[in-house]
Parts: C-alpha cells; sequence; structure tokens
C-alpha cells in the first residue's frame, strides 16, 4: 500500500508540474498591454508591427495596399490599434493628413480581385492556394498571347508576300464571323500585326491598303481554323431512344401474354432486373414499361431542345450576317430552282451599263438645267478625319462592297490603317489621283423574280 500511495504522489507532482509549466507559457504571451506574442517568434505582435510598417517601401499611393497584404500574410488581421499605428506611420513617412477611415479604405483596396469583387480578410486567408494558382496562370497566359501573336505574324507576313503577287480581285472569299464566335485575342494578334507592318512599311496606294486588309482577313481565318469532328451526340440519344422502344415492345409482349422465345424470355427477365422487378407479376410489368416509356420520351425531348436551339442559332446568324435574307424568308419569299446557266445572266447584265447609240447626243436639255454658279468659298468640301472615322463607324459590319471582298469589319477594328486610308482616298477626290481599275468594280447581287428561264429573269 505505501508504494502504490508514493506513486500516486509523484503523478499528482508530475501533474502539477505541467499545469503551471501551461500557466506559466500563457501567461508569457500577454504582456501588460494586452499585446500577444508571436508562437513563432520572440517579439510581441506590436514589436512585429512596428517592424513591418517600417521595412515597407513603396510610392504614397500604394503604400497602405501593401502594409495590409504584408499585415495579413504574417498576423491574419490587423492587430488591435494596428489601423491607428499604420496611419501615423504613413502620415509621417508621405508628410501628409488623412483620416485613419480614409486609410483603411484604401488599404482595403488591395483585396479588389481583377473582376472587382471585394474580398474581406478572411476570405483572403483562405483563397491562398487559390490566388497563387490564378498568378501561375496568368502567367501562363501571357506566354501563349506571346506565341499566338509570334505565329499570327508570321501567318499575315506569309499571306500578304502572296497576296502582292496576284490581282486584288483574285482573293479567296472568308467566311463571316458571328458577334459570339469571335476569337478576341486572335483577332488583338492580327490587328497588331496589321500596325506592325504599317508601322514599317506605310501604304501609299488603295492596292496596297486593300492587300493588307485582305492579308488581315485571311490571316484571322487561318488562324482560328479548327478540325470540327462530327459530333456522335444524336445519333447515341437515338440508339438509346431505339433501345429503350424495343425493351417496351418486348414488355408489353409479356404483359399480353403472348409466345416467347428463349432468347426473348432471357432479355424479358434482364429488362425487369434492371429496374428491380419480376416479369411474372402483371403489375411490375406495367410499371417496367412506363418507367422505359418516359425514358424514351425524355431522350426525344432533349431531341427537340436541340434541334430548336439548332434553328434558333441559324436564324439568329442569319439575322446578324445575311439580313436582307433574313427578312426575305421571314416574309415567305422561297429559294427558287432553275436551269439558267451563268453565261445566259452575264451576257444580258454585262450590256447594261453600254452607250446606247439610238440616243440623239446633239440634244441638250438646257432649256430644264438651272444656271451652275460656282461657290466662292475656297474651303474644300471633303470630310475632316474626324467626319471619316464616323463614317467608318457606322458602317455594317459584314458588308463587302467591292470585288475586294474587304468586309468592313476588319476596315473598322484596323484602326492603324485609318490616316493611310484617309489620306488616300483624298487625293483620290480632290487631286485626280487615278487608282488602279479594280477600284471602280462593284458587286450587284441578283435576285430571281418567279421561276426564271433567261438571264433576264433576275
Amino acid at each position: 500500500m505505501g508504494v502504490k500511495t508514493e506513486q500516486t504522489g509523484e503523478n499528482k507532482t508530475k501533474h502539477l508540474k505541467t499545469v503551471e509549466a501551461t500557466i506559466d507559457n500563457n501567461v508569457g504571451m500577454i504582456e501588460e498591454d494586452g499585446n500577444k506574442k508571436d508562437n513563432n517568434s520572440s517579439f510581441s505582435t506590436s514589436e512585429t508591427l512596428d517592424s513591418i510598417l517600417t521595412s515597407i517601401e513603396s510610392i504614397e499611393e500604394e503604400w497602405p495596399q501593401k502594409v495590409y497584404l504584408a499585415v495579413l500574410n504574417r498576423f491574419g488581421r490587423m492587430p488591435r490599434g494596428g489601423w491607428k499605428k499604420a496611419n501615423d506611420v504613413f502620415c509621417r513617412s508621405f508628410l501628409t493628413d488623412m483620416e485613419v477611415q480614409e486609410f483603411i479604405s484604401r488599404a482595403k483596396q488591395a483585396l479588389t480581385s481583377n473582376s472587382g469583387k471585394q474580398y474581406s480578410a478572411r476570405e483572403y486567408k483562405l483563397d491562398n492556394n487559390k490566388r497563387r494558382k490564378t498568378e501561375t496562370v496568368e502567367k501562363e497566359c501571357s506566354l501563349l498571347n506571346g506565341k499566338i501573336l509570334l505565329d499570327t505574324l508570321n501567318v499575315f507576313k506569309e499571306k500578304l508576300a502572296i497576296l502582292n503577287k496576284t490581282s486584288v480581285e483574285k482573293m479567296e472569299r472568308t467566311r463571316k464571323i458571328p458577334l459570339l464566335k469571335v476569337d478576341s485575342i486572335k483577332l488583338d494578334a492580327t490587328i497588331k500585326a496589321v500596325q506592325d507592318h504599317v508601322s514599317k512599311h506605310p501604304p501609299h496606294s488603295m492596292s496596297e491598303i486593300a492587300r493588307i486588309l485582305q492579308a488581315a482577313q485571311i490571316c484571322y481565318q487561318e488562324t482560328t481554323r479548327k478540325d470540327a469532328k462530327p459530333s456522335k451526340w444524336v445519333e447515341s440519344i437515338k440508339c438509346k431512344i431505339s433501345l429503350l422502344e424495343s425493351k417496351v415492345k418486348l414488355l408489353e409482349k409479356v404483359r399480353a401474354f403472348g409466345k416467347l422465345s428463349a432468347e426473348e424470355k432471357r432479355d424479358a427477365k434482364k429488362y425487369m432486373r434492371e429496374v428491380n422487378m419480376l416479369a411474372c407479376l402483371h403489375q411490375d410489368t406495367s410499371k417496367a414499361i412506363a418507367i422505359f416509356s418516359e425514358r424514351a420520351a425524355v431522350y426525344s425531348k432533349k431531341l427537340e431542345v436541340a434541334d430548336r436551339r439548332r434553328e434558333y442559332r441559324v436564324q439568329n446568324q442569319s439575322f446578324e450576317l445575311y439580313r436582307s435574307n433574313f427578312y426575305r424568308k421571314l416574309g415567305g419569299a422561297q429559294e427558287v430552282a432553275h436551269n439558267v446557266s451563268k453565261v445566259d445572266i452575264s451576257n444580258f447584265w454585262s450590256t447594261m451599263w453600254n452607250r446606247n447609240d439610238d440616243i440623239d447626243t446633239n440634244k441638250t436639255f438646257d432649256a430644264y438645267l438651272m444656271e451652275y454658279v460656282p461657290d466662292t468659298n475656297d474651303q474644300e468640301p471633303f470630310p475632316t478625319y474626324a467626319e471619316f472615322i464616323d463614317i467608318i463607324k457606322y458602317l455594317p459590319n459584314w458588308k463587302a462592297a467591292g470585288c475586294d471582298g474587304i468586309y468592313n469589319f476588319f476596315i473598322k477594328k484596323c484602326e492603324s490603317i485609318h490616316p493611310f486610308l484617309y489620306n488616300v482616298i483624298k487625293e483620290i477626290c480632290l487631286k485626280g489621283e487615278n487608282p488602279e481599275p479594280w477600284f471602280y468594280k462593284g458587286l450587284t447581287y441578283l435576285i430571281p423574280k418567279g421561276v426564271p428561264t433567261r438571264g433576264s429573269d433576275f
């Protein structure tokens, strides 16, 4: 018994020593000012905060944000009395007078993400790993953008070199681009390629400008081209519907007590096991038929919704890119099949602008015309550059009025070429400069009248 008493006494002594050590540690963590000591350091929170405030070197506008981030990374929050102390150091360092609330507001701007979302200190601490990943992704994206720009420059130079050897009229036609499918990164890279070229080789004629814009169009189309793999989703859904319908058909035969082969019996039992039911029970068979029919109806509904969405996208793109055709179809116009050859059509329409020799050229119309009085004002009746830019701004995006096939969309986007385009047009209009013959060629879109049988029926 005596031995047991000694052991118990030793255990009590050890327990008391442990409690005293714990109390000493807790007391040592707290100072008279209420400042808690840092677990990883022998310095108090106040001393650590002073060290952070004196170590930050930055300009006046960024100092509050950098201090706040450093404090959050160290403590997870701003210690008690830290805002006033940080504001005092800021005012002394930059010889300014700022209220504490204004300092806090400016410091918390550091917790605003690129999307404008405002973080709290707790969210910032929890989101630390995610933010590091985001920074890594941003670096990777910048490298990717640089690679895209380099590839685009090479494609642009290659296409421009090919176009310089051919006529402006013989450019391959490029596709129109719906707004939702515009690749902004590759479009920006194409615009930068044009900007880089015109800065080194300024264009001096309409043909040079046209070839640059043509190269930009083809370059964008080449860099955004993707090998579209045909989707097997529709075929997969149709196969599922067919399988479910075959299950329903077989189970209806079972419910009607029809004669079944050994294979059909095996399949019927298999189908019933899929829904945890028995083929020998009439009620279970009816439930299984209802379940499989409902599944088939769900898949059929998916196909209907997909068709409606596809038609909706087609109509939207038609309205955006082919508006005249969209309104013609909206009015009930149907596509007309005809056997009129292109030769007959071109033979008729090529004579539209021929001179009529039957007209009396000696006849004048002076009696019907007012006397022309030239304007004494020396001001040139030509738009200013700002007015010229406004004209370009309101052009329809996907119209290509000339034979060059250049869409207004790329004329708008390639702003670096606008000054050269303005100067060339001004020289043509005011100084009588003669561009190449292709500049005066346009496009005529023919619409059939009824069911055409000859070239004049358009």
